[in-house]
């Protein structure tokens, strides 16, 4: 009797580098974004006029994790295009682009099928990019 053994769910690290991949394609339509991307988990949900924002993914194999509060932002009209380019200011994670941190983070790309808009909350993969000056 022989016994097939798997690797560690390919299928989900198959879609973090193409989405690594799409990130350095979505990188020339944004200007001033440098990686190292950051992919991972967006989560968004309304609080009062504005979003609570927790990230949590990936920066050059690390974990890589954040919370914000951006505002105003309406979570019920928002489609994975408008999440595009969305701003995420002094959150960037310690250890990827500097050991501090803090730097400012733009949503570049949003993975179609990984997101979900309840009307209150959204959840989605995504890219970041860090915004350079």
């Amino acid at each position: 009797m022989s016994t097939t053994v798997r690797g560690p769910r390919r299928g989900s690290v198959v879609v973090m580098v193409l989405t690594v991949l799409m990130a350095g394609l979505a990188a020339p339509g944004y200007a001033g974004v440098s990686g190292p991307a950051i992919v991972g988990s967006l989560t968004l949900t309304q609080n009062g006029p504005g979003a609570d924002v927790v990230f949590a993914g990936q920066c050059k194999g690390n974990a890589a994790q954040f919370t914000t509060n951006v505002s105003p932002f309406d979570v019920a009209t928002t489609t994975a295009t408008s999440l595009e380019g969305l701003n995420l200011t002094g959150v960037g994670p310690s250890g990827c682009l500097s050991q501090p941190g803090g730097e400012n983070l733009t949503v570049t790309t949003v993975m179609r099928p990984q997101f979900f808009n309840t009307g209150s909350v959204i959840t989605a993969t995504v890219v970041l990019l860090y915004v350079v000056q």
